[in-house]
C-alpha cells in the first residue's frame, strides 16, 4: 500500500512538471457530458509574467444555449493559500460560490470558446472547473486545451497607464465620444508595435480594468480596442453598457455595428434603436400627419398621462398627481382620470416597494380618482421612440373614443408629451405637456460630464419638442419656465403651477410623539434639526453633518440631527458621521411607512432643505417643504433658485448660502437658540401655505388652462 502511494505521488510530480514545461495542455482526451462530471484542471504557473489561453468547444443536445456552462478559476499564492480579490478580470464576474468566472455558449454543432486568463502577479497555482450551466445537456468536446503564454510587466502597464493619464489630462472635461479610437491604437502601436498581438491585448486589458474602475470616459475605447483584438461576449457587452452609461449615440451605434459584423455566440443587439435616436436628435421628432376628425363629440373626461402613480409608486411625482387630480375634480368642470405609460408598473418592479398582483387591473381606484392602465406587454426598451410613442397614442386614441375624452394632459417625460399630443390630434382636441423636471438635468447632479454627452443633448432637445407640439406647456417652478424658453419653447403658452401640500392632512402637533422620542433617545430639552425625504446627493446632507460639526466646535451640544428615509447616500452619511465623531448627536432611521411620517414631524423643531447648487437643484423644486409649512415648522433653505421661490428670508422661514456648511451652522445656531423664531417662523409658514400652496390653488390654475384650450 505504501508503494503505491508512493508510486503515485511519483506520477502526480512527473505530470506536474511536464505541465510546467508543456506551453500547451489537452483539458480532455475525450468528450466529457458535463451534467455528469465536471472538468477539474490544476495547473502550476512557474513564470510570474505567464497567462493563459484557454481553447474549447460546447456542445448542447437542444437549441443553442448562450449559458451552457460555467469555466470558474481560482488562484493560489505560494503558500498554497487562496488569493480573495474584488478585482475583477476582463471578460470574468466575480462570485463567492465559483471565484472568477464566465458564461460558456453551446450550440447542436458545437460553439468554440477562446480568450485569455489574466493572473494576478502573486498567483502561482490555479485550480479551472467547468461544468454544466442548471439543466443545460453541455457535453465538452475533446480537445480542449490551455496555453501558457508570455504576460506582460507590471512596469510595462504602468507605463501604458501613464501615457493614456497624459491624453486624458489634455482635456479633463472630455466624454468617450471626444476620444477616437485611432487615439488609442495610435498610443498603442507607438510604443508596443513591436509586442505581440496577445501581449498588447494583456497590455489593454490592464489598462481597461484600471480605467473601468474609476469610471473614466476613456475606459470603452480601450476596451473596443481590445476587443479588436480578441473578440469576447462579455467584454463587448461592457463596453457597450459603458456607452450607453455615457451617452454616447455615435460611438454605440459604430460599436454595435462593428460586433454584429461577425458577432460572438450570444450578441442580439443591433442599433436600430441608436439610429432612430440620432435621426430624432439631428432632424427632430417628426409628427404623424392626421387627418380631420369631425365624427368625434368630446365629453368631461380628461387624461392625464403618468410615468408612475398610486398605487404602486407614492414618492413626489404621484403625490403631485394625485393632489392635482383630487384637485380638478373636485371644481366639478372637468372628469380627470390617471393614464398610466405602457408597460407601467409591470417593468417598474424594481422601484415598487409592494408586491404587484399577478394581474395588473385594467384601472386602480385611489381616493376615488381612476388611474387607467395601458398594455402591459410592451416594453419601451425594445422599441424605438416612434414606435412607442405611436403604440401609446393608438391605445390613447381608441380608450379616448371610448370614454369621449376632452382634453389629454401628459406629465413628465418626453415620450408621455409626444404620445399626448399625436393622440390629441388625431381625436381633435387640446393637448397640454407638463415639465415636472428635467431628467437629463438630474443626471448631471451625480455623473460627472453627463451634460456634454450626445443622450443629455438628444434629452433636452426632445423635451423641448414635446413642449413645442402641446397646445399649452406647464412647469412647476418659474426657473424651469425659464430653462424651457432658452430651449426654444413660447414663453407665451407657459404657465407656472407650483407643487403644494393637501394642508389637511399636514397639521400642526401639539407635543412630541412619545414613544418616538423613547426609541430614539430624543432628550427634552434637545432640539431636534429634521429631515424627511430622500437620501440622495444633491440634497445637501453631507453639508447638514458638516454644519453639526461646526456646531459643536462651537460649543453646542442640545440638538438631535434627525435623518428620515433611504437613498442612494444613506451609507456614505452614517460613514461621515463617524469620520466627523458626531455619531451621538446623528439619527438615521432609514425608511420608514408614510402614515407615520406625521408622527416622525412631531419631533422635529427645524426642517433644514440644504439643497446643493446643481442645476436641478436649481429648476425643480422638492414637495417636501410644503409638508414642512404646513406642519407648521421653522422652515431654512439653501439659496438655489427653486427654493427661493418658496420661502422669503425672515418672513415664512431662513435662507442661507447655496454651498456654505458654515452659513448653514450659523443660522442653525440662531433657530436652535431662538425658540420664539422658530414659533413665529411656523405660524407664517402654515399660514403662507394654507394661502398659497394647497393643492386647490394648483388645481384651479389647472382647470383654467382646461376652460382656455376647450373653448378656443
Amino acid at each position: 500500500m505504501f508503494l503505491i502511494k508512493k508510486l503515485k505521488k511519483t506520477i502526480r510530480a512527473f505530470l506536474l512538471s511536464r505541465r510546467r514545461r508543456i506551453s500547451i495542455v489537452r483539458l480532455n482526451a475525450a468528450d466529457r457530458i458535463l451534467n455528469n462530471r465536471k472538468i477539474v484542471f490544476n495547473m502550476e504557473r512557474t513564470d510570474p509574467n505567464e497567462g493563459f489561453i484557454i481553447s474549447g468547444r460546447i456542445l448542447t443536445q437542444e437549441n443553442d444555449v448562450a449559458r451552457a456552462a460555467i469555466l470558474a478559476v481560482n488562484m493560489f499564492d505560494s503558500n498554497r493559500k487562496k488569493i480573495v480579490s474584488g478585482e475583477t478580470l476582463t471578460g470574468f464576474s466575480n462570485s463567492a460560490k465559483y471565484g472568477k468566472y464566465k458564461y460558456l455558449p453551446g450550440t447542436a454543432l458545437g460553439q468554440r470558446f477562446h480568450f485569455f486568463l489574466p493572473v494576478p502577479s502573486e498567483t502561482r497555482a490555479l485550480k479551472l472547473e467547468i461544468h454544466a450551466k442548471g439543466g443545460a445537456n453541455a457535453i465538452l468536446l475533446a480537445g480542449a486545451t490551455i496555453e501558457r503564454v508570455s504576460d506582460i510587466s507590471i512596469a510595462e502597464a504602468a507605463n501604458l497607464v501613464e501615457r493614456i493619464d497624459v491624453l486624458v489630462a489634455r482635456s479633463p472635461n472630455r466624454t468617450a465620444g471626444d476620444f477616437s479610437l485611432h487615439e488609442v491604437q495610435n498610443l498603442l502601436s507607438e510604443e508596443y508595435g513591436k509586442c505581440s498581438p496577445i501581449q498588447q491585448y494583456l497590455l489593454l486589458c490592464t489598462a481597461f480594468g484600471h480605467y473601468a474602475e474609476i469610471n473614466a470616459p476613456i475606459a470603452p475605447m480601450i476596451g473596443w480596442c481590445s476587443y479588436r483584438l480578441m473578440p469576447d461576449f462579455e467584454l463587448a457587452n461592457k463596453v457597450r453598457a459603458m456607452l450607453v452609461e455615457q451617452g454616447c449615440l455615435y460611438l454605440l451605434r459604430d460599436f454595435i455595428d462593428e460586433v454584429s459584423e461577425d458577432p460572438p455566440f450570444g450578441w442580439k443587439h443591433t442599433s436600430r434603436r441608436v439610429v432612430a435616436d440620432i435621426r430624432n436628435f439631428e432632424h427632430g421628432f417628426e409628427m404623424p400627419v392626421v387627418g380631420e376628425n369631425c365624427d368625434y363629440k368630446p365629453g368631461s373626461r380628461v387624461f392625464y398621462l403618468l410615468h408612475n402613480s398610486l398605487p404602486y409608486n407614492s414618492g413626489g411625482y404621484a403625490t403631485r398627481t394625485h393632489g392635482l387630480l383630487t384637485g380638478i375634480r373636485n371644481l366639478g368642470e372637468f372628469d380627470p382620470a390617471g393614464f398610466s405609460r405602457p408597460g407601467y408598473p409591470s417593468d417598474h418592479k424594481k422601484y415598487i416597494s409592494q408586491s404587484l398582483p399577478s394581474v395588473i387591473p385594467r384601472i386602480d381606484s385611489v381616493d376615488g380618482v381612476e388611474y387607467y392602465r395601458a398594455d402591459q406587454s410592451i416594453r419601451k426598451s425594445s422599441l424605438t421612440l416612434e414606435e412607442y410613442v405611436e403604440v401609446f397614442a393608438k391605445e390613447l386614441e381608441q380608450r379616448g373614443r371610448e370614454q369621449r375624452v376632452r382634453l389629454i394632459h401628459a406629465a413628465s417625460n418626453y415620450p408621455n408629451g409626444l404620445a399626448a399630443s399625436v393622440a390629441a390630434r388625431r381625436l381633435g382636441v387640446p393637448s397640454v405637456y407638463e415639465v415636472r423636471g428635467l431628467w437629463e438635468v438630474t443626471r448631471m447632479s451625480r455623473q460627472r460630464n453627463w451634460e456634454h454627452s450626445d443622450y443629455c443633448n438628444f434629452m433636452a432637445k426632445m423635451e423641448a419638442e414635446a413642449c413645442r407640439q402641446a397646445d399649452h406647456v406647464i412647469t412647476i417652478t418659474e426657473a424651469l419656465k425659464d430653462v424651457m424658453v432658452e430651449r426654444g419653447v413660447d414663453r407665451e403658452k407657459i404657465s407656472v403651477v407650483p407643487n403644494c401640500v393637501h394642508v389637511e392632512l399636514f397639521t400642526p402637533s401639539s407635543k412630541r410623539d412619545e414613544e418616538l422620542v423613547a426609541q430614539l433617545n430624543i432628550a427634552p430639552a434637545e432640539v431636534v434639526i429634521g429631515y424627511i425625504g430622500s437620501v440622495v446627493n444633491y440634497e445637501g446632507l453631507y453639508d447638514l453633518l458638516r454644519a453639526g460639526r461646526k456646531l459643536l466646535d462651537d460649543g453646542m451640544d442640545h440638538f438631535k440631527i434627525l435623518i428620515v428615509g433611504d437613498g442612494a447616500v444613506l451609507q456614505g452619511l452614517k460613514d461621515l458621521a463617524g469620520s466627523l465623531g458626531i455619531t451621538r448627536n446623528v439619527i438615521f432611521t432609514g425608511r420608514v411607512p408614510h402614515a407615520l411620517v406625521n408622527r416622525y414631524y412631531s419631533l422635529v423643531d427645524i426642517t433644514p432643505f440644504p439643497r446643493e447648487p446643481f442645476q436641478v437643484c436649481e429648476i425643480v423644486s422638492p414637495l417636501k417643504p410644503f409638508e414642512a409649512l404646513a406642519c407648521g415648522k421653522a422652515v431654512l433653505v439653501s439659496s438655489c433658485a427653486a427654493l427661493t421661490e418658496i420661502i422669503e428670508h425672515g418672513s415664512n422661514g431662513l435662507v442661507f448660502q447655496k454651498g456654505s456648511y458654515e452659513d448653514l451652522a450659523d443660522k442653525l445656531k440662531l433657530l436652535i437658540n431662538d425658540q420664539t423664531l422658530r414659533s413665529s417662523l411656523g405660524d407664517a409658514g402654515r399660514a403662507w401655505v394654507i394661502k398659497h400652496r394647497d393643492w386647490s390653488n394648483s388645481a384651479r390654475i389647472v382647470n383654467s388652462i382646461y376652460n382656455a384650450l376647450c373653448n378656443k
